[in-house]
């Protein structure tokens, strides 16, 4: 009897994998692991159940494993945590985390899908209490409850990704005065200067206090955290979000042959293929490939991780699928505005020494005598030589769809005149005369 196809991970890319696998092959025993007591859950929607725009966690959960079983015909077994492979023997073992019995589970193929979890910087004095990192249902049920039965006055964020500024507008539901540290110089780095400086100025404006090229030097308190130490400064607070970024689940993998990036992010191909015959990736814990830089690059977002998720569950059925890349697409909402970032910033096209250069329009969402009008900030990074659009950065209203105009443009590689040919749509309560992305367009081709 032919061994079975084992997934490790059931959150999105696992899960998307397992699916489409026993769609294409019925017959196929999928054998699914998971460490966690829940699977499938939204973790992007984390901060607004925090701020109280969710009332029950469990509105969250997309499946339960019993509910995953009925509408998928797949077993998920929770509570067991993958904790050694090996290729050779292609076999992985399987621990039992309320037992602690380990098992070696034989595969075909291996589809690894563990994730990612909370990058904790050793700060002096990180392990007091009320100190919080937010990557799972369980941190967002105790950050939540400690709000609701504490009140605390005061917060402390560390990092300005968009975990943490999402959570600005969480506390700010609850009156809870916030400071958002941030250790490089500018309010959410992947942002360009001039527009990060706007998400700086809008925090600012609704009195979130922004600090940026700050050294955190010691968590201060008895037992639970009291104050923050940052650059000589003491910082009152009542409790402190850890929100530093995340690392991939990939440390029972380190002492194998397959590659990984420095951070431990699995390399895959187009396929989702590692290095290692029939062993296959995806999801927060893999790489995927940039569409215009062709680098194998981690940029964990839910998004791709079910678009590779699909992709694995195809190639191990037998069948063919590739995906072509990703452009790093991403928003954010900030209280009424919204952030996104497509393609490259000016700062990344820099970097790879490509000749470009770079506008900043700014713009209204409606037409000028709609009520409700808001502003629009685009920068636009385009390559010198051909005029092909190389990236967007939009912060302001009504900004999260627009973006995806600028997405498609550069995966098919438009130029300024391409783009300024394209025919948008216009009502006054939508857009101005001028649709604010070719608007942008416009201004730089004169």
């Amino acid at each position: 009897m032919k061994d079975p196809i084992i997934v490790i991970g059931a959150d999105a890319a696992g899960l998307s994998a397992a699916s489409k696998a026993k769609r294409l092959n019925p017959e196929s025993e999928i054998l699914i692991f998971d460490k966690g007591s829940r699977i499938s859950y939204g973790l992007c929607g984390l901060p607004y159940f925090i701020g109280d725009e969710i009332k029950d966690i469990n509105e969250l959960v997309v499946f339960t494993p019993e509910k995953f079983k009925e509408k998928k015909g797949l077993d998920v077994l929770i509570h067991h945590e993958a904790i050694k492979a090996n290729f050779e023997d292609k076999t992985v073992t399987i621990k039992n985390l309320k037992t602690s019995e380990e098992t070696d589970y034989k595969y075909s193929k291996l589809i690894i899908a563990t994730g990612a979890s909370s990058r904790i910087i050793p700060f002096k004095g990180v392990n007091l209490q009320n100190i919080f990192t937010l990557h799972s249902l369980d941190d967002g049920v105790a950050i939540k409850s400690f709000i609701q039965t504490k009140s605390p006055k005061k917060a402390v964020i560390v990092g300005s990704g968009f975990i943490g500024l999402e959570l600005c507008e969480a506390f700010a539901h609850y009156n809870i005065e916030t400071t958002l540290v941030e250790k490089v110089e500018k309010i959410t780095p992947i942002f360009d200067t001039p527009m990060s400086e706007k998400i700086e100025e809008k925090l600012n404006s609704l009195g979130i206090k922004t600090l940026k090229g700050a050294t955190i030097e010691e968590f201060i308190g008895n037992n639970a955290v009291e104050k923050v130490k940052i650059d000589g400064k003491m910082y009152e607070t009542d409790f402190v979000i850890l929100s530093t970024g995340v690392v991939p689940n990939t440390q029972f993998l380190k002492n194998t042959d397959l590659r990984l990036l420095e951070n431990g992010a699995i390399i895959t191909n187009e396929k989702m293929e590692t290095n290692i015959p029939d062993v296959y990736a995806c999801g927060d814990c893999a790489t995927v490939r940039h569409i215009l830089t062709g680098e194998n690059v981690y940029i964990p977002l839910g998004n791709t991780a079910n678009k590779q998720g699909r992709i694995a569950g195809i190639n191990v059925s037998g069948k063919k699928a590739e995906l072509v890349g990703i452009l790093g697409t991403t928003v954010a909402k900030v209280f009424d505005w919204e952030v996104a970032k497509t393609g490259l910033s000016e700062a990344e096209a820099k970097k790879l020494k490509i000749p470009y250069f770079s506008k900043m329009i700014k713009a209204s969402n409606k037409a000028h005598y709609i009520p409700g009008r808001g502003p629009m900030f685009i920068q636009l990074v385009v390559d010198k030589d051909s005029k092909i659009i190389l990236g967007a950065q939009m912060i302001g209203s009504s900004v999260s769809k627009r973006i995806d105009i600028y997405s498609t443009a550069i995966y098919n590689k438009m130029t300024l005149n391409d783009f300024m040919n394209l025919d948008l749509c216009y009502a006054p309560p939508v857009a101005p005369v001028w649709e604010p992305v070719q608007n942008a367009v416009r201004v730089i081709v004169g």
